[in-house]
């Protein structure tokens, strides 16, 4: 599981990141920097077992809550999407920089505890995005306080199939639950 920090104060999500879930199995400096001179970091947490099957979707929505919680990049949401490894060459600025290992801790983790720890984990104040769909229903549909008001019909021929619309109600109510809005 992991997180790329790519913008803001990489320095205040990896503190609250790691208050949260634990110290990560490995730190990485991704060799950006931000444009106040903050390094760029990739966050690992190494499981206790490889994910396979089912645990592979569970994974990428963990990495897609992180992201989401923190302000990091979302696109480790998919299962395929690549990073730089640690001894390869950042040059994106026109400036080559070594990816280099900062820090490795031994420990791993469990994907279901790790899970439920980033459940539990509040938003980064300032950084975390509304729209967080804890379904992973397409973004296509309207928000949620759209959907409270709209006819959703058979078959999605209005855009929205019941099942997203459904989803996407359910997973606000659990959120707001979850912040502590409602009980």
């Amino acid at each position: 599981v992991l997180v790329d920090l790519d913008h803001g104060d990489i320095a205040a999500k990896r503190e609250h990141l790691v208050l949260n879930l634990g110290t990560p199995t490995l730190e990485v400096a991704s060799g950006g920097v931000t444009p106040d001179g903050q390094r760029k970091l990739h966050l690992y947490w190494r499981l206790t077992e490889p994910a396979e099957g089912e645990d592979i979707a569970r994974v990428c929505r963990a990495r897609h809550m992180i992201a989401t919680k923190v302000g990091g990049d979302p696109s480790f949401r998919s299962a395929h999407q690549p990073i730089r490894v640690a001894g390869s060459v950042h040059a994106k600025s026109g400036t080559p920089r070594l990816v280099e290992i900062l820090h490795h801790d031994p420990r791993d983790h469990d994907l279901g505890e790790l899970i439920e720890a980033i459940i539990a984990m509040p938003p980064l104040e300032g950084e975390a995005t509304s729209d967080f769909d804890f379904n992973d229903a397409s973004a296509t549909s309207g928000s949620v306080t759209e959907l409270f008001g709209r006819k959703v019909r058979e078959g999605g021929v209005d855009g929205t199939t019941r099942f997203d619309a459904l989803s996407r109600v359910i997973g606000y109510w659990i959120r707001r639950c979850r912040e502590g809005h409602v009980t």
